[in-house]
C-alpha cells in the first residue's frame, strides 16, 4: 500500500484497505493465513485514450495501454488482480489477446513479436523476430484470437504484402495468407468460431478469408463509416465496432447477415470490442475512457 487510511476484516478472513494513493482504491488481502494473498484492487485505476481491451474465459478482462505498455487484469467484478509490462518488457504493444488459460498475449509492434504473459504477469517467453519472409513479422499491427481451446493466434500485417499470418500460441507458424488485391489499408482482424477469418479495412470493407486455405469466400457488400475493432463470439456472432457511427453492429458470422446493434446504454466513441464466453460484451469508449458490460441482444 502506498497510502493506508482505513481497513475491515471480515468473518471470512478478507482484509479491506483504503488506499489514498493515486486516487483512492479498496485492496483486498485474504489473511487466514500469514503473511495474507493479495486477491485484488478496485478503483485508482483509469483508463487511457487508447487502450485495447480483451476478455478471458470466465469474464476478466486484460487492459493494455498502448502508451506506457503496462497491462491490467480485472476480474468481472472490476478488481485488479495484477499489474505488468510496461518499457522493458513491452516497447509499443498493439493489441492484446487472453486465452483459454488465462494467459495473455500482446502483440509488440516494435520488436516484432508476440510477448507471453501467465495471469499472474509472469513472462513466459515469445515468438516473431523481424524480416520479410512469412516466418518473420512486419509491420504487425493486430491480434485475433480463436475461439475455446483452439490455441492459435492470426496476425494482421501491414506490409507491402499485406497478409494475415496464423501461429499456435508456442509459436508454432502454421499458415499465411496474402490479402493484397482485396483488402486495402487493413485495419483489424478477428476469427469466428468455425475458424474464418474477418478482416476490416479503413474504407470500412469487411471481407471474411477461408480458415484452411485462406481463400477469400465473401464480402459484405455495405461498406461502414470507421471500422476500429471486431470481436467473435460463441455464438456466431461478429460484433463491429463503427466509431463514427457510435455503434456496435451484430452480424451472424458465417454469411455476415445483419442482425442487429448492441443496445443497453449511450456510446460517443466506442473504440475496442471484446466478448466473453457468457455472451457478455466490453466495450472500450474512448470519449469516457471507460469500460462498460452489455448483454447481446439482436
Amino acid at each position: 500500500h502506498r497510502q493506508p487510511q482505513r481497513l475491515a476484516v471480515g468473518p471470512t478472513q478478507i482484509l479491506v484497505v483504503v488506499d489514498g494513493a493515486k486516487g483512492s482504491s479498496l485492496v483486498r488481502w485474504d489473511v487466514s493465513n500469514a503473511p495474507g494473498r493479495f486477491l485484488g484492487r478496485w478503483g485508482g485505476y483509469s483508463l487511457a485514450d487508447d487502450d485495447r481491451i480483451s476478455c478471458g474465459p470466465k469474464g476478466e478482462v486484460a487492459s493494455l495501454n498502448r502508451s506506457t505498455g503496462q497491462v491490467t487484469r480485472l476480474d468481472r467484478e472490476g478488481w485488479i488482480t495484477a499489474r505488468f509490462g510496461g518499457t522493458g518488457q513491452i516497447e509499443q504493444g498493439r493489441d492484446v489477446v487472453v486465452d483459454a488459460r488465462n494467459w495473455v498475449f500482446v502483440l509488440d509492434e516494435d520488436k516484432h513479436a508476440v510477448l507471453r504473459f501467465e495471469r499472474s504477469g509472469s513472462p513466459r517467453g515469445s515468438f516473431g523476430k523481424p524480416g520479410s519472409s512469412r516466418l518473420q513479422l512486419d509491420s504487425p499491427i493486430d491480434l485475433g484470437a480463436f475461439r475455446g481451446d483452439v490455441n492459435r493466434l492470426a496476425i494482421l500485417q501491414d506490409r507491402d504484402d499485406a497478409n494475415v499470418s496464423i501461429w499456435e500460441h508456442e509459436g508454432q507458424h502454421r499458415l499465411t495468407f496474402p490479402l493484397q488485391g482485396t483488402i486495402e489499408d487493413a485495419l483489424s482482424v478477428a476469427v469466428g468460431r468455425v475458424g474464418d477469418y474477418f478482416v476490416a479495412d479503413e474504407e470500412g470493407q469487411i471481407q471474411v478469408f477461408q480458415a484452411i486455405s485462406g481463400n477469400l469466400v465473401r464480402s459484405y457488400p455495405k461498406k461502414l463509416e470507421e471500422v476500429t475493432d471486431m470481436e467473435a463470439s460463441n455464438a456466431g456472432h461478429l460484433f463491429v465496432v463503427d466509431y463514427d457511427s457510435a455503434k456496435v453492429l451484430i452480424y451472424e458470422d458465417t454469411e455476415l447477415r445483419s442482425v442487429g446493434v448492441l443496445k443497453g446504454g449511450p456510446l460517443v466513441r466506442p473504440l475496442d470490442v471484446a466478448v466473453d464466453e457468457y455472451g457478455g460484451v466490453i466495450i472500450y469508449d474512448e470519449a469516457e475512457e471507460r469500460m462498460s458490460r452489455f448483454e447481446a441482444r439482436e
